[in-house]
């Protein structure tokens, strides 16, 4: 057997560390590759597990339940976008609410909030939404419209309690 079919040996341009087979024997550089190669894929399995297991285990992790989501929300509100205007590379978006879940008191009817220049058509001026704004404000806003404004509303609002007491420590 050979690893090149139709040759007893490998092509001279390569050089291989190891003894050459004699001529018609079986080509021993056929297990050193497969060998070599297995060792590599556990290496590299192994180098992914280690890198996995070191990570700490509230890295982004809370926000991956309703009441992660909720818990690291600065602002959940339910109202109308009323503008939408340049704020250097992004854009300001101000809606005026009718109800909110975060923050208990909030002191005014008005949320504003950035977002990308990219995600404009997501907040038209004059549409119905909930939107969940995010305490690190390099993450995106959640915005809800149509039928998802309602379902968006009842789940985060059930999920209230619960991220009371879910601690929000990173982003995610």
């Amino acid at each position: 057997m050979t690893c090149w079919p139709g040759r007893s040996r490998a092509p001279p341009r390569l050089r291989w560390p190891w003894p050459r087979p004699a001529p018609g024997g079986d080509a021993p550089e056929c297990s050193y590759v497969l060998a070599a190669s297995a060792a590599l894929l556990a290496g590299a399995a192994g180098v992914g597990l280690l890198w996995t297991a070191a990570r700490p285990a509230d890295d982004g992790m809370a926000k991956l339940t309703e009441a992660g989501i909720v818990s690291c929300a600065r602002v959940i509100a339910d109202g109308t976008v009323t503008t939408v205007e340049p704020a250097g590379a992004r854009l300001r978006v101000v809606l005026t609410a009718d109800r909110f879940l975060k923050p208990d008191a909030p002191g005014t009817d008005r949320v504003e909030f950035l977002i990308p220049r990219n995600e404009a058509a997501g907040f038209p001026p004059g549409a119905s939404m909930v939107v969940s704004v995010s305490r690190f404000e390099d993450e995106p806003v959640m915005g809800f419209t149509g039928s998802g404004r309602a379902e968006a509303w009842e789940w985060m609002a059930a999920a209230l309690p619960e991220s009371r007491s879910t601690p929000c420590e990173g982003r995610g």
